[in-house]
């Protein structure tokens, strides 16, 4: 476009030039726009799309205007001795695409008006000449010859607001150089696609890749209605996919999507291509999310459930691998009977009847259509969202009873602090204990390592053996929703409840009032340590208690675990359904969590394993479910062993452990 209108401006001269030259007005692009105001911009447009409807031409306000000339004109004619005024609008507008004249002229006796219209683009026209119309009335007029003679296209010069010849010579030179522009410039776009076309064929991919970023500096890649958009993207993302640059085709796809974006489109291909590379990443929730906006928008129903199969079979795989999950991702889930999609990945949609393996809720859930958040902790455990705070909150007071205990309380006295509504009813004020044994710290706490007020309990009753202490116990300590946080989530709920057949409403939606604000407050009075049996080894060795314990005790059991792994493969390299018990048993009682158990078992399982070894069984353990396949399956399987040049001795080996 710049070419052109450097064209224009080098034939079309000054301003001056301009307006010794023509009768009419001149406008040509600049930075600041055409110069043309709307009030006379968009009624010319109107005049020109009525006139060019029946051929399917039709411009708008945001097509690339080069120049558009424009001239009108009034005679007063003597119509069966009656004057009769004829207005006559006449005007050229040049695109970058192409070329649209008109000349309309108006009967203002009989308010009947008459067209004539031009339009052709560039593409199509061979060459251009000025001749003279040498009948009754004498004119200046330009022939185009389209391509390959199949006619032309004559436009009279006054359409360009003018009847001078030496401006009529301007145009025509700046009319063939435009041509000539055009032409090479076609010619080379043919050459550039066909080079790139075959360099994909041949499968050199980075050629291919170079020569569409040459492509890219010549033509216009972001403009949606022109095929060379769709051509530079999808060829480059699946070239780059081909090279292993699978972070390189998500952004080249990602930039084509963002043009949709900024159109309010969804091109529902570009999704099921991004949702491709994704699962190919192993990055399951936000793929599985794109086949869903693929799905929702396709309207051939093939494509629809093609795209389908696509989703479901990363669906399976995600229920396999969810607890691998980092804790963030799959923070949140919305239950319900099918996948729909969700405007972020802040939000997980999970399928009631075919939940992850692993994952707990609490008795009477998960329910339809409601909104799970995960324990802080228990990460495979998720609670309704609605009463999540009031449950932690029952779980931590349930826990510093169980620590002053520990830490030798002989009485506790319960009340409600300044903030609390009283959601919950405290049923007995006072509890009183009879400790036999000196202070020790409970095994199996969970919310102590991550309170810090707890551990300096701890240490100032184990080391000073302090007798009285007051605690602040609130649910808003528990809370892991900000404002903004809600303000995503009802953004999601708004879309996606009406896809499970709910309607969203006040009802549905989430804020801070939502949760139940608990506070309650603890005075705690703790024996004598002199009335207690001692502890000298303690005392002799004051080591104070503070935030790292967590992460010692937790390593140490770590260790443990793995332990237990290898003495359960010792004797056939397989943890059986037996040993998958007893493995389940010892996980409750060290207190890990079921992802960390599940990392310490594959790390053990595959520490004899070459890397493409590693490689087929996560596959094979993607695939494998309850210790069998299916037919198709096994094909699947052979097809990965040969990628990962797995030979058929060592396949066998490798399926005898993880098959029945």
């Amino acid at each position: 476009m710049r070419k052109i209108l450097q064209i224009i401006n080098t034939n079309l001269g000054s301003e001056n030039v301009i307006k010794q030259n023509f009768s009419g007005s001149v406008y040509i692009q600049s930075d600041n726009g055409l110069g043309l105001d709307e009030n006379e911009f968009i009624p010319l447009l109107d005049k020109f799309n009525n006139a060019l409807k029946l051929s399917g031409g039709i411009i708008t306000p945001s097509d690339d205007f080069l120049v558009i000339f424009k001239h009108e004109l009034s005679e007063i004619k003597d119509e069966k001795t009656v004057k009769v005024e004829h207005n006559y609008y006449r005007s050229t507008i040049i695109l970058d695409s192409g070329l649209m004249a008109l000349c309309r002229e108006e009967n203002t006796a009989s308010n009947v008006f008459k067209d004539s219209a031009t339009s052709f683009s560039w593409d199509t026209i061979d060459r251009v000449e000025l001749l003279e119309n040498t009948t009754e009335d004498s004119f200046y007029f330009f022939r185009f010859h389209v391509k390959n003679n199949s006619g032309h296209h004559d436009v009279n010069i006054n359409r360009f607001g003018t009847s001078n010849i030496e401006a009529a010579k301007s145009i025509l030179k700046m009319l063939s150089e435009i041509i000539v522009y055009k032409n090479a410039y076609i010619d080379k776009h043919a050459e550039l696609q066909s080079t790139i076309e075959r360099l994909f064929n041949e499968e050199d991919y980075e050629s291919g890749v170079n020569a569409l970023d040459e492509f890219s500096k010549y033509y216009n890649i972001n403009d949606l209605d022109l095929d060379d958009s769709s051509f530079y993207y999808f060829n480059k993302t699946f070239g780059l996919r081909s090279m292993g640059r699978l972070d390189d085709a998500l952004d080249t796809i990602n930039n084509y999507i963002n043009l949709y974006k900024e159109r309010g489109e969804i091109e529902s291909y570009t999704y099921e291509l991004k949702g491709e590379l994704l699962f190919k990443q192993k990055k399951y929730i936000p793929a599985i999310n794109c086949f869903a906006i693929s799905e929702e928008n396709y309207e051939n129903q093939g494509y629809k459930k093609g795209v389908k199969t696509k989703k479901e079979e990363v669906y399976t795989k995600l229920k396999k691998k969810f607890l691998k999950i980092p804790y963030q991702e799959r923070k949140l889930v919305f239950v319900s009977e099918d996948i729909y999609a969700t405007t972020s990945n802040d939000i997980v949609v999970l399928k009631k009847n075919s939940l992850p393996i692993s994952i707990n809720f609490l008795e009477g859930h998960p329910r339809n259509n409601e909104v799970y958040i995960c324990h802080p902790f228990k990460q495979d455990l998720y609670l309704p969202l609605r009463s999540y705070t009031e449950i932690l909150f029952l779980e931590r007071v349930e826990e510093f009873i169980y620590l002053v205990q520990g830490l030798g309380a002989t009485q506790l006295e319960l009340t409600t602090g300044p903030n609390d509504d009283g959601t919950i009813k405290i049923q007995n004020q006072q509890y009183d204990f009879n400790p036999t044994q000196a202070p020790i710290l409970p095994n199996s706490l969970v919310w102590y390592h991550s309170d810090v007020n707890w551990q300096k309990l701890v240490d100032l009753r184990m080391y000073t053996g302090i007798i009285s202490h007051s605690e602040l116990i609130s649910s808003i300590a528990t809370s892991q929703m900000s404002s903004d946080d809600l303000k995503k989530l009802n953004e999601e709920l708004k879309l996606v409840l009406p896809k499970a057949g709910e309607k969203f409403n006040k009802k549905s939606s989430f804020n801070k009032t939502s949760f139940k604000t608990i506070e309650w407050i603890f005075k705690i009075h703790f024996e004598a340590l002199d009335k207690l049996p001692s502890s000298k080894e303690k005392l002799e060795n004051p080591t104070p208690i503070n935030s790292n314990l967590k992460d010692n005790d937790y390593k140490i059991n770590l260790e443990k675990y793995k332990e237990e792994v290898l003495f359960m493969i010792e004797d056939d390299g397989i943890i059986d359904v037996s040993e998958r018990k007893i493995l389940n048993r010892k996980i409750k009682k060290l207190g890990i969590t079921k992802a960390d158990a599940l990392a310490i078992e594959d790390e053990v399982l595959l520490s004899n394993y070459s890397e493409n070894e590693k490689l087929y069984i996560e596959e094979l353990k993607d695939i494998v479910e309850d210790g069998k396949i299916s037919d198709k399956e096994r094909k699947i399987l052979n097809r990965y062993a040969l990628k990962f040049k797995v030979s058929t001795k060592r396949q066998k080996e490798i399926d005898s452990k993880y098959l029945d």
